[in-house]
């Protein structure tokens, strides 16, 4: 014998079939632990954040409206250099992105933007990654809102010299050596403080060298081939280093070149961190000598 529904259960579900009624569901990649796999250089993904909720840090940090509808997305590294990450597409809304590292549950930004793309209202992170490393994104609509995502990471065209542990070998006392800093990035865990130059750090390359004996030190760019830059000087290693000095438009051929005099120890290796004024690209040179120091002899 057929069992049939009882009268009032059938008629609510009646009810509900014919006036259209679903209930609504949360996108797959709501939560941080289920973050859709992007292939880098892979077209963009699409998707959006309609019925998503907040799962991540709530600091709004530079985003014009804080996180509310978030999604997201990861992706592994291949070769370690420069990376974008990027909603830059017609079919997205007025999208705000983070990058992260670490895991879920214990993230750590290292990127941020919002309107940075080339398509009005959309975002943009170029930065330097680590090879063979998983990292995961943030993405949200502005405001209380909900709109579509198109999203994608490809690779971009990189400076030899653009992450710290890729730094060029400059030896005490030979001539310029003149670079670009052109396809250079930030890379995760790199000093950002402006400090005593005129402008943030956005495209820097790196030198290293090693002193022989104790003594002043000159690291320079003022020579005619040199543009606008700013430079400053660590002591330590890459992810680790102690800014020990600072110069922006202290040349003297170059007025806009800068050069850093120095006591330093023996035997011990030195980062230098070098930049174009603004979010300009130049091409720069550098060297590192030992000042030939003129002894006192005046005789009271």
């Amino acid at each position: 014998m057929k069992k049939s529904l009882p009268p009032l259960i059938a008629s609510i579900l009646i009810c509900m079939i014919s006036s259209g009624i679903t209930y609504a569901q949360a996108p797959l990649n709501d939560n941080c632990a289920n973050a859709e796999i992007i292939t880098v250089g892979a077209p963009p993904v699409s998707g959006n954040n309609v019925n998503a909720s907040l799962d991540g840090p709530a600091a709004q940090g530079c985003w014009d409206s804080a996180p509310d509808h978030d999604i997201w997305y990861t992706f592994t590294t291949g070769a370690s250099g420069a990376y974008e990450v990027t909603t830059s597409f017609a079919g997205s809304g007025d999208t705000q992105i983070k990058l992260y590292s670490g895991g879920c549950g214990v993230l750590v930004e290292i990127g941020c933007d919002d309107q940075g793309g080339a398509v009005t209202n959309t975002s943009v992170i170029s930065m330097e990654l680590d090879a063979s490393t998983t990292y995961l994104v943030r993405v949200d609509i502005y405001g209380t809102g909900s709109g579509a995502v198109e999203i994608a990471v490809n690779t971009l065209p990189t400076a030899a010299n653009a992450m710290c542990a890729n730094a060029t070998v400059l030896t005490v006392g030979d001539p310029y050596s003149c670079a670009t800093n052109a396809n250079a990035y930030l890379e995760a865990g790199e000093p950002t403080v402006q400090g005593c130059w005129f402008s943030s750090p956005d495209h820097t390359i790196w030198y290293t060298f090693t002193t022989a004996a104790a003594g002043l030190y000159e690291i320079t760019t003022d020579d005619p081939g040199t543009d606008d830059s700013q430079i400053k000087l660590y002591s330590g290693s890459c992810g680790a280093l102690t800014e020990i000095a600072c110069d922006d438009d202290g040349g003297i051929i170059s007025a806009l070149a800068s050069v850093i005099t120095t006591n330093l120890a023996a035997g011990t290796q030195y980062w230098i961190q070098l930049d174009a004024y603004g979010t300009a690209v130049r091409d720069h040179c550098i060297r590192v000598y030992q000042p030939q120091v003129v002894a006192n002899d005046c005789v009271l």
